[in-house]
């Protein structure tokens, strides 16, 4: 066996941008995710109340 040459992160261990943020901005930027990305939902209930 031989020693590899690949170099790994190991998560948690370097600051990343993502870190930096704020508690509001990761949720808004999800917020902005979910309503710009995912197609909209529509739903046709057919009990008659």
């Amino acid at each position: 066996m031989f020693h590899g040459t690949e170099r790994f992160d190991a998560d948690g261990v370097k600051l990343e941008p993502g870190d930096m943020r704020t508690e509001q901005q990761r949720e808004a930027d999800d917020d902005k995710r979910i309503l710009g990305e995912l197609p909209p939902h529509w739903a046709i209930f057919n009990d008659k109340r």
